[in-house]
């Protein structure tokens, strides 16, 4: 037999206290995560990876007409590298030594004031900070290292296929925060990037070469 709307009803009217109870709870449950749990902000960064000089060689191997690599896979190569050169620990020793361990570990701006805060979320915030420093006396491991270890699990790197395009992204307690370590994250890949890529001196030896043929030039036009 179908349940009709009165036995719906009638079960309601039965059980009126523990649905009102229950209802209560949970909008009070919701309530209290909305205004107490802990915010959380992102920044991300977009870098378009263009194919340089050195990424487009001649075969050895190829014949006299001067054949060349296939251009699509070097490019997914290159995208590929650079995803893994972002992700390396040297990057991100880089960036914690750059913004300090203090700001990484606690996701918040050197100096912030946390006495605008409110009590419950302080407290749990107190209760979890002192569980977190008991199970880590145990085995005590340098600041440094928590800062890198986080830092390193909390970003996101990584491309869509068949795309140029990177995304870096950082998720903390702090807009300022995300948006410093996503800038330097960028700025020491991109330092990372032009010394794999370039040769030391060669520039200012180019320079010299160039300013030999002009001389040599000069002296051939007297």
């Amino acid at each position: 037999m179908p349940i009709s709307y009165q036995h719906w009803i009638a079960a309601v009217r039965q059980h009126l206290l523990l649905s009102i109870v229950a209802f209560a709870t949970v909008i009070g449950l919701t309530i209290a995560v909305i205004l107490f749990a802990p915010r959380a902000y992102m920044s991300e960064a977009k870098l378009m990876l263009r194919i340089g000089r050195e990424s487009v060689t001649i075969d050895p191997t190829a014949s006299s007409v001067g054949d060349k690599l296939n251009l699509h896979h070097t490019r997914e190569n290159e995208i590929q590298s650079a995803v893994g050169v972002m992700q390396s620990r040297v990057i991100v020793q880089n960036v914690v030594s750059q913004i300090g361990e203090e700001i990484v570990l606690s996701g918040k701006p050197k100096g912030s004031d946390d006495s605008k805060g409110r009590s419950l979320g302080k407290m749990l915030s107190s209760v979890k900070g002192s569980l977190t420093d008991l199970i880590s006396s145990i085995d005590p491991v340098p600041a440094s290292e928590k800062a890198t270890r986080k830092l390193h699990d909390g970003v996101f790197i990584g491309s869509t296929k068949d795309s140029s395009v990177v995304s870096v992204a950082y998720t903390t307690k702090s807009p300022e925060v995300a948006q410093e370590v996503v800038a330097t994250w960028v700025e020491c890949f991109i330092d990372q990037h032009a010394e794999a890529n370039h040769t030391k001196g060669s520039f200012s030896f180019f320079a010299e070469q160039g300013q030999v043929i002009r001389d040599r030039l000069e002296m051939a036009r007297l």
